[in-house]
């Protein structure tokens, strides 16, 4: 009997780790498919459509013999801004969603929580009731919601507690799963404490189970792992220490907002403007903010798969057969003493980055040593 989950990404951050959570776990189904066929690992958290029909329809799930025709993901994607939203949908996986399970908005939530739970949670509770009922109805045994959103924005701290709430008026016997980053201690974000503290005291009445991720801990993980990306040393507004291995960035390219450096150079030696010496120490400034941009652009990204990792294996149990299958559900009844105890801890071995997945042999007892390590 398939058990479907179904995913609620909230915010910037829920969205960003969504997207690369889809992506990780098409891959796996991927690599353990012998045939393009729906089965049981499949419907958790697919469904099959048949898009030649007007409106489309779902196809029943018939003992795992039924081919493949379309796949959309049991996902609803909620974020106050268009960007994150529209980001996915342009992306190579932007026909895995349904069009009619978005929910965005335009003016965003400002890193408020109040806005985003006191705000838009009732303006737009009619229509996540509606895309909520749609995505249940959709399932023959639904066993949790999957929810993912940040602590120190406003809307995901805020909108993502509310839908929360939601979840246990509507459907008071259906596990409530979160996954929530919280800001590190140098969070650029000067409301994510005051976000993170309100938005803890509604995690903790209303999910089942709570899985927190630390940006800190993520930013550690990523410099440790992280053996491609060169060096680079800012000291103040001074000089640039660019090596070998740096990334070579083109010309007037977007970050520069258009100016051609190699032709700015030439107007400076020409005598119309500062000193050749100024020239280069421009220069230098514009590669190096090009270089942050492009390294905490990736930096994310790493810190991102990471999570998605995490949740892939932590799902992994319940989409493939195996001895030691485990559902959601039985997660929580067996690591949850008390209603609000349900704080988890996660830790996972091996941890290695994007650019490089080729992992070396590693015995049982050194995976599980990884894992206790901080």
């Amino acid at each position: 009997m398939p058990r479907e989950l179904i995913t609620l990404q909230v915010g910037q951050c829920g969205n960003q780790i969504g997207r690369q959570f889809w992506q990780l776990a098409l891959e796996e189904h991927a690599q353990n498919a012998t045939r393009a066929v729906f089965d049981d690992s499949m419907s958790s958290f697919f469904r099959n459509v048949d898009t030649r029909h007007s409106p489309p329809t779902d196809l029943p799930f018939g003992g795992g013999r039924t081919p493949i025709r379309s796949l959309k993901a049991r996902a609803i994607l909620v974020d106050m801004e268009q960007g994150p939203v529209t980001e996915t949908l342009a992306g190579p996986l932007g026909e895995l969603f349904d069009q009619q399970q978005l929910l965005t908005d335009v003016s965003g939530s400002g890193n408020n929580w109040a806005h985003g739970h006191c705000l838009y949670g009732p303006k737009y509770r009619d229509q996540l009731e509606d895309k909520l009922h749609r995505a249940v109805e959709l399932c023959d045994s639904l066993q949790s919601f999957f929810v993912m959103h940040s602590m120190g924005g406003g809307t995901g701290s805020g909108l993502g507690t509310y839908i929360l709430g939601l979840l246990e008026d509507q459907y008071p016997d259906v596990y409530r799963f979160a996954t929530v980053v919280f800001p590190s201690e140098d969070d650029d974000v000067v409301t994510s404490p005051y976000n993170s503290m309100l938005a803890l005291r509604e995690l903790t009445e209303h999910a089942d189970c709570v899985l927190p991720i630390e940006n800190e801990a993520l930013m550690d993980l990523c410099a440790k792992i992280d053996k491609g990306t060169s060096a680079v040393g800012l000291s103040g507004f001074g000089d640039l220490a660019v090596t070998d291995n740096s990334p070579r960035i083109m010309d007037g390219s977007r970050l520069t907002d258009g100016v051609d450096l190699k032709e700015l150079e030439k107007f400076y030696k020409s005598g119309k403007g500062p000193p050749a010496a100024a020239a280069k120490q421009a220069k230098k400034k514009a590669m190096g903010t090009r270089l942050v941009a492009q390294q905490k652009t990736s930096a994310f990204g790493e810190m991102n798969n990471i999570v998605a990792r995490l949740l892939t294996n932590l799902t992994s149990s319940m989409r493939f057969e195996g001895s030691l299958n485990v559902d959601l559900n039985e997660i929580t009844t067996n690591l949850v003493p008390f209603p609000k105890l349900h704080f988890l801890l996660s830790s996972m071995s091996p941890v290695f980055a994007t650019a490089d997945p080729r992992q070396q042999p590693r015995r049982l007892n050194q995976m599980f040593s990884e894992a206790f390590q901080k």
